[in-house]
């Protein structure tokens, strides 16, 4: 008597062999998202936890305007918290791929004056007021000291917008690269049988030529972590960096020297400003409905 393959008894095994270990994989990937989002979770009670365990303390100029914030951890007993009469950083470039920002970074000293405190802990507040006083060593008069703080926020709020400038064409080249990303995988069947290439598609390939611009824009606008090799000055951000430096450097209002560096690290910033704009209308808009038109979205 004959017996068919599939009436074999190895095979019913065979099967229910597959069955377990399918369900076991299957119970292994969830164990291993509830093991990842639990992970997740801690961390952010964790840190939680730890910002709730700080001392917030916000200090605020004559004008009411916030200038400085500082969070410190609280212990049992006597505080001591330290303000060295720095303000917020201005607006930081952004750090290297894959490395995460730095909140280290401080902006220069505020002037003498009277500023208002606010000292939060878990839900209690206290205010108050400081008295900073000029260096007895300063020969500024109240007019000196407007005009260098005038000075520096003027230079200040043209960082912050080059530094908008320079995530704009961080961001939109990212968007370029998962479009790409989106094409490659609609046409992977196609690519594995080599019967298109994945460069060549051509909502990829005028990608990559919108990204060849931006790359010329970035480095106009600043040297990146990124860059390799000798480092040429030129860009805005260096010659943003000349002007804050001279402001910085002393107590003294600006000099005329000083405010010409000014006026050239605006015109810098105007120039290349004038550039991403144009670029932005033209080859990014251009680029940005083809991809409309072929109906990939991506988040806003």
């Amino acid at each position: 008597m004959s017996v068919a393959g599939d009436d074999l008894p190895w095979k019913d095994e065979k099967l229910e062999r597959t069955r377990k270990a399918g369900e076991k994989a299957t119970t292994e990937d969830k164990k291993d998202a509830k093991d990842t989002k639990d992970t997740k979770d801690s961390k952010d009670e964790n840190a939680a936890k730890e910002e709730a365990g700080k001392i917030k303390i916000v200090i605020r100029d004559a004008a009411g305007k916030v200038v400085r914030t500082l969070r410190e951890k609280a212990v049992r007993g006597l505080n001591r918290i330290v303000w060295d009469l720095d303000r917020d950083a201005f607006r930081q470039p952004p750090p290297a791929e894959g490395e995460d920002p730095s909140d280290d970074a401080i902006g220069p000293e505020l002037p003498p004056g009277t500023y208002a405190v606010t000292v939060e802990f878990r839900g209690e507040k206290a205010e108050g007021s400081v008295k900073v006083l000029p260096d007895s060593r300063s020969q500024n008069t109240a007019g000196d000291w407007a005009a260098r703080e005038a000075a520096i926020e003027r230079l200040g709020k043209l960082q912050d917008q080059l530094v908008a400038a320079i995530e704009k064409i961080r961001g939109t080249r990212k968007d370029i690269d998962a479009v790409a990303e989106r094409l490659t995988l609609a046409n992977a069947e196609a690519i594995r049988k080599h019967e298109v290439v994945a460069a060549e598609l051509p909502l990829i390939k005028q990608g990559e030529e919108v990204k060849k611009g931006l790359a010329k824009l970035e480095k106009k606008a600043w040297q990146s972590p990124e860059t390799v090799g000798i480092v040429r000055f030129g860009d805005v951000f260096t010659d943003l960096g000349f002007a804050q430096s001279y402001i910085t450097s002393s107590w003294a209002p600006p000099s005329p020297t000083h405010l010409a560096y000014m006026d050239a690290a605006d015109a810098s910033y105007g120039r290349f400003s004038a550039e991403v704009v144009a670029f932005f209308a033209d080859a990014v808009a251009k680029y940005r409905q083809q991809v409309r038109e072929a109906k990939i979205e991506l988040v806003p």
